[in-house]
C-alpha cells in the first residue's frame, strides 16, 4: 500500500542539524566530539540513527575472549574523517580500502579530536567478518592534561558521567568499545578510577570487557607507518614469539606514501610479509554469502549489467572478503596460483575475486582455500557460485567444502573426492524446488557479462562446515601445462530451510525534512531551450524493517509525471531510477532533480525501498515499500 504525502514548495529551508549533515553537501556524515562538554550533553536524537550499525559482529571462532594473541589494527591516517564519513557514501576516486580483516580481530578507528565515533561504514565491513571495533577517547599535551583534570579531579560523579556516557554511545551506535589514549601526566589512582568504571559499564552493556590502553608498558606493541615492512616483519616476529598480542598503528601509509595506481599491489604485499605471524578466525554463522565487493568501484554492477558508470565508495557495502594469498605448487616451481581483488569487471557491486594461475602437466586439480568457516550445519544446504573464465582457458572450476566432525558427521548429497579425505565436491543441483526457483533461477545458465552459475545441494547430519575451497583442473586426459584467469563472482552458503520462510514487508516509510531549490545555472539554460522546468527536491524517506535478515536496501524513484533522473536523462517507461543504498532503516535523498508542478497542478514523486535479502535473490516490485511524495506551487 502505498502512503501519500504532501508538500508546498518554498525555497525557505529547514535548517538541518550541523553535526549530522556535510555543509557543502548536506548529505549525512559520520562524527566526533572535540570536547567533554559535547560529549556530555550529547543524547540519542532521530538523526543519530543513520551512523547506527547494521548488526552486531558476527559470530566467530575462535572468540575473543580466548587465550590466544590477538591483532588489534589502529586505522590513524590523515586526521580521519575523510571520504569515510559519508555514510550514504561519496563519489570518491582511488580511496583507502581496508580487505585483510581474517587477519585482525579488533580495528581502532583513530583520530586526534577528543571522542572518536567510528563511522558507520568501518563499523558495518568490520562486524561482517567478526572484527570488534572501537573508537577513540583521547587526551594530550597541555590541553589533554586540563581536560583530564576537569573531570578526574572533582569527585567520583564527574568521571563516572563521563565513563557512563562512552558505554552509552557505544551501545546506541553498535560498536563495541574504546581505545582509551592518555598522553599526558595523570595520577594512577584518577587514570584506575575512571578506566575501573568503563570496564564495568562495558561488561554490563556485552562489550569487550572494557577498553585497550594505549601505554609504553602494553604488552600489545608493533610497527608504525614509519617502518618498513620488513621491520614490522621483524617486530611480529619477536613479539608473536613471546606470546604477545600485537597492535599495528597507521598501515595506510602504503596508500599515504606510495603511488595510488599501486595501491592494490602494494597492500597485498605488505599483509603477505605478516601474515604468517597473523592468526585468522572462522566466521560461524549462515547465510553466508558475498559478492566480493570491496565497497567501492569505477562502476556499479548487478548480477553482471552495469547500473552506473563513475566511480563510488561506500565502506558499509563491503561484503566479506577472502584469503588472499599466493601459492607455489608441488613439482619443479613453475606452477603457481594467486589470488587478488579486481576492480575491472564485477558480478554484483564494484569488483570481483582475481584467481590466476599455472598448472604444470605434473600436478593434479588445485584447490585455492578461500574462506574459513565453523558453522553447526543444518540437515541440508545449498551452494552457489558464479564466475567466469577468460581467455583461452579450459580448466574446470567447482567449489569445494571440507566438514569437522560435531558429533557423528554423516555426509550425502555430494561427490566425494576419497573415503578418506573430509573435501568433498557437492552435486549440481540440476532440478531445484519450485519455492526455491527465485533464489536458483540463474542456476546452469550462460549469464550476462559471460558469467556462470553452479548451485549444489549437501545433506549433512551432525558436521561443522569448515572451509570453503575454489578447485581448478585440466580436462580429463589432459597431459599439458594450463594457464588460466576466472573471476569469481559471488559465493553463497545458504540453510535450505531459510529460503522457504517469508520475508517481512517494509511498512510504514515516510517522507521528512522535505527541501526544495530552485534548478541550478545549467538546468535553467535547458529550461530556456525547451525542457520543461527543475527543482531539486531533499528529502528524508524512513520505515519500518526487521534489520537482520537483510544485506542492505535499495532506494529508487519513479519520477511520474514530475520527476526525472538524478543525471539528468530519462528512466525509461516506470522503470525505477537507483538513488543509492541504506544500512539502517533511512535515507537521505539529495537534490533529486524533478520537474516543477505546474499552476493548479501536483508534481509527484514515488520512493521505493527495496530490501536486499542476505541469501540474494531478488525480492518482487510489488513487495517493496513506497511513498509517494505529491507538491505544488504556493497559492498567490
Amino acid at each position: 500500500e502505498e502512503a501519500v504525502f504532501r508538500e508546498v514548495v518554498s525555497f525557505t529551508p529547514e535548517p538541518l542539524p550541523a553535526r549530522y549533515y556535510d555543509k557543502d553537501t548536506t548529505k549525512p556524515v559520520s562524527f566526533y566530539f572535540s570536547s567533554l562538554e559535547e560529549l556530555l550533553a550529547w543524547t540519542p536524537d532521530v538523526e543519530d540513527s543513520f551512523n547506527v550499525a547494521l548488526e552486531p559482529s558476527e559470530c566467530r571462532q575462535p572468540p575473543l575472549s580466548s587465550q590466544r594473541p590477538r591483532t588489534l589494527l589502529c586505522h590513524d591516517m590523515m586526521g580521519g574523517y575523510l571520504e569515510d564519513k559519508f555514510i550514504q557514501g561519496s563519489a570518491a576516486r582511488s580511496p583507502y580500502c581496508f580487505y585483510h580483516w581474517q587477519c585482525i580481530d579488533i580495528f581502532v578507528y583513530f583520530s586526534h579530536h577528543t571522542v572518536t565515533i567510528p563511522p558507520v561504514g568501518w563499523t558495518n565491513a568490520a562486524h561482517r567478518h567478526g572484527v570488534c571495533v572501537l573508537g577513540t577517547f583521547i587526551t594530550e599535551w597541555k590541553d589533554g592534561a586540563q581536560l583530564c583534570e576537569a573531570f578526574l579531579a572533582g569527585d567520583e560523579r564527574s568521571y563516572r558521567a563521563v565513563a557512563d556516557q562512552l558505554v552509552l554511545i557505544a551501545q546506541f551506535f553498535r560498536f563495541d568499545g574504546w581505545l582509551v589514549n592518555i598522553e599526558n601526566s595523570l595520577s594512577v589512582t584518577s587514570r584506575s578510577s575512571f578506566l575501573t568504571r568503563a570496564q564495568l559499564g562495558a561488561r554490563a552493556s556485552g562489550g569487550l570487557g572494557g577498553p585497550w590502553r594505549r601505554t609504553r608498558s602494553q604488552a600489545a606493541q608493533g610497527p608504525g607507518p614509519g617502518e618498513k615492512a620488513s621491520l614490522g616483519n621483524l617486530s611480529l616476529e619477536l613479539i608473536r614469539k613471546h606470546g604477545f598480542s600485537a597492535a599495528l598503528f597507521a598501515p595506510g601509509w602504503v596508500y599515504e606514501c606510495l603511488e595510488k595506481k599501486d595501491f592494490f599491489q602494494n597492500q597485498d604485499k605488505f599483509w603477505a610479509l605478516l601474515e604468517r605471524y597473523l592468526p585468522t578466525h572462522s566466521i560461524c554463522s549462515l547465510p553466508f554469502v558475498t559478492s566480493f565487493c570491496l565497497g567501492m568501484g569505477t562502476r556499479r554492477v548487478r548480477y553482471g549489467q552495469e547500473e552506473a558508470v563513475g566511480p563510488w565508495y561506500h565502506p558499509s557495502a563491503q561484503e566479506i572478503q577472502p584469503l588472499f594469498a599466493e601459492h607455489r605448487l608441488e613439482g619443479d616451481g613453475r606452477g603457481w596460483v594467486r589470488t587478488s581483488c579486481c576492480l575491472e569487471d564485477a558480478w554484483c557491486g564494484g569488483s570481483s575475486l582475481l584467481i590466476r594461475g599455472v598448472i604444470p602437466p605434473e600436478v593434479g586439480p588445485v584447490a585455492v582455500r578461500l574462506f574459513s568457516l565453523h558453522v553447526p550445519v543444518p540437515p541440508k544446504i545449498f551452494l552457489s557460485l558464479v564466475y567466469k573464465l577468460e581467455g583461452p582457458s579450459a580448466v574446470e572450476v567447482a567449489l569445494e567444502l571440507t566438514t569437522g566432525d560435531a558429533g557423528s558427521c554423516h555426509v550425502g548429497g555430494l561427490w566425494t573426492l576419497d573415503e578418506t579425505s573430509s573435501r568433498h565436491s557437492p552435486r549440481p543441483l540440476r532440478v531445484p524446488p519450485t519455492k526455491l526457483a527465485r533464489w536458483v533461477g540463474r542456476c546452469g545458465q550462460q549469464l550476462p557479462g559471460g558469467w556462470v552459475q553452479r548451485c549444489y545441494e549437501v545433506n549433512l547430519r551432525g558436521c561443522l562446515l569448515g572451509d570453503l575451497l575454489v578447485s581448478f583442473a585440466r580436462p580429463a586426459g589432459s597431459r599439458e601445462e594450463a594457464s588460466f584467469v576466472c573471476r569469481l563472482g559471488e559465493i553463497q552458503v545458504v540453510d535450505a530451510d531459510s529460503l522457504l520462510r517469508p520475508l517481512p514487508r517494509v511498512q510504514a516509510l515516510t517522507v521528512s525534512r522535505v527541501c526544495w531549490q530552485p534548478a541550478t545555472s545549467e538546468e535553467e539554460e535547458e529550461e530556456e531551450g525547451g525542457a520543461p522546468a527543475r527543482l531539486r527536491l531533499s528529502c528524508t524517506l524512513h520505515w519500518s524493517y526487521l534489520l537482520s535478515p537483510i544485506r542492505c536496501f535499495r532506494i529508487h524513484c519513479l519520477p511520474g509525471s514530475g520527476g526525472g533522473s538524478p543525471r539528468g536523462g530519462p528512466p525509461g517507461p516506470d522503470k525505477p531510477v537507483l538513488l543509492g543504498l541504506a544500512f539502517v532503516n533511512q535515507y537521505r535523498v539529495v537534490e533529486l532533480p524533478v520537474v516543477a508542478a505546474g499552476p493548479g497542478r501536483d508534481g509527484r514523486v514515488q520512493f521505493l525501498v527495496e530490501p536486499v535479502p542476505k541469501e540474494g535473490f531478488l525480492v518482487p516490485q510489488a513487495e517493496w515499500g513506497r511513498a509517494a511524495l505529491l507538491y505544488s506551487l504556493p497559492q498567490l
